[in-house]
């Protein structure tokens, strides 16, 4: 589980500066907003397993196409990645500001 989310965040905060990739990490910080009622670690990641279990979340698409930065997939997991980050952070943390630290991320395990 979080191996998934570190990945996918990798796969935005190392991709090469794009439209696609400002585009994607829009959607990344606006699916980690909807997360923001998670509260806890165990909250989030039974919140994950959850989803997971669902058929929409299973049909989506896990690998990128043409342009795209990340897949639907890879745009989930990163949204849990970064919500996940805020919770042990305690902090908001905005991926579109390109200030997120790859520090960060690298220890968040």
């Amino acid at each position: 589980m979080l191996d998934a989310w570190k990945l996918a965040l990798e796969s935005l905060l190392y991709s090469p500066p794009s439209p696609r990739r400002t585009s994607d990490a829009q959607r990344v910080q606006t699916r980690a907003r909807d997360l923001a009622m998670m509260h806890s670690v165990g909250d989030l990641r039974r919140h994950y397993a959850r989803l997971c279990a669902t058929t929409p979340y299973r049909e989506l698409r896990d690998g990128p196409h043409r342009d795209e930065v990340l897949s639907p997939r890879q745009i989930a997991d990163a949204a849990f990645g970064l919500r996940h980050l805020e919770i042990v952070s305690g902090r908001p943390l905005d991926v579109c500001s390109d200030r997120l630290s790859r520090w960060m991320l690298a220890v968040a395990g």
